[in-house]
């Protein structure tokens, strides 16, 4: 019988003690990935998230954030650096200034921040339940934007608040990838972070993983009390 070469053996210890051994923290929670260079100074909390995905070594993420209420303009008051630092203490970070927000890992992959007052606020438009939802074959970005025109609760409870009449959005060509999702006995926040997940499946492509944005602007003479608007992220 041939013998194995001895440094051959030695390989193939070392291979099968390796199979035994924990995978590096960083190969399965994308939290713990390093960005070399993050910094901000007097940024708003959208800035700050923009900041930090356009600095990030690997699309493995999306964020999502829902701003609190302002009358003029968000809060600028993040200033931040770091270099050579994970992604989780960053994100530690951008939550201590900004005391007001809460933070959650959604399904492994979305980071989603919300004012903590609002989490559960039935007045908030976040909340407002969805019993069934399916949204097949349309592109993610109309409906990160455009929410009321496709999630019939949202669309509804809106006219009523505001006593409006339905509307129409036209729609146009765009090469923005299709996505379909489907949400049962959830909230519109839920149908929002679920298209965010999806759009993962595109973080190698031209468009990217893309979250999402709502903010709602005070202001009591229009028919909602303000002025809720939802943009990408």
């Amino acid at each position: 019988m041939r013998k194995i070469p001895l440094h051959l053996v030695k390989i193939l210890e070392l291979c099968f003690i390796a199979s035994f051994l924990p995978a590096p923290a960083f190969a399965d929670d994308p939290l713990e990935l390093k960005v070399r260079h993050y910094e901000v100074q007097g940024a708003t909390i959208i800035d700050a998230l923009r900041e930090l995905k356009s600095a990030m070594p690997d699309r493995e993420l999306v964020f999502t954030l829902e701003v609190a209420p302002f009358r003029k303009e968000p809060e600028h008051n993040l200033t931040l650096r770091f270099e050579n630092s994970s992604v989780r203490q960053i994100l530690d970070a951008i939550k201590s200034a900004g005391p007001r927000y809460g933070c959650e890992i959604v399904d492994s992959a979305v980071v989603h921040f919300f004012p903590l007052s609002l989490k559960h606020d039935a007045e908030d438009l976040l909340n407002v339940g969805v019993k069934s939802t399916k949204l097949s074959g349309v592109a993610f970005d109309v409906v990160l934007k455009y929410p009321p025109y496709f999630i019939p609760e949202l669309g509804t409870e809106m006219r009523r608040r505001s006593g409006a009449q339905g509307s129409t959005i036209v729609m146009m060509g765009s090469d923005v990838p299709q996505i379909t999702v489907a949400v049962s006995d959830g909230t519109v926040r839920d149908v929002l972070n679920r298209v965010a997940l999806e759009t993962l499946k595109f973080r190698e492509g031209r468009h990217g993983a893309t979250g999402w944005v709502y903010t709602f602007r005070i202001d009591e003479s229009l028919p909602l009390g303000g002025e809720p608007r939802w943009e990408l992220l």
